[in-house]
């Protein structure tokens, strides 16, 4: 059996070598990634956050915040309390 998945689950973009970083949360519910804990890993190296939310499917559903399942409160409140 085959499966198409829109992001490659097992890729953690953090360990790579680039400069900075941007984290969509609609891509990371998509991949079924750990979005806080991307955040945390990507440290100062993060640059720009597109706040929008999504519930997980295949679909890159760009929700309004609060209309997903992705912790955009706790990204926002992680980054005041980090810098």
């Amino acid at each position: 059996d085959r499966e198409m998945q829109a992001y490659a689950p097992d890729w953690d973009v953090t360990k790579d070598d680039y400069r900075h970083f941007t984290i969509d949360l609609s891509h990371a519910a998509t991949s079924r990634t750990d979005a806080l804990g991307m955040v945390d890993r990507m440290g100062d190296r993060l640059g720009h956050v597109h706040l929008a939310d999504g519930k997980g499917s295949a679909k890159d559903e760009h929700l309004v915040p609060g209309r997903g399942n992705q912790p955009c409160a706790e990204v926002l409140e992680h980054l005041t309390r980090t810098g």
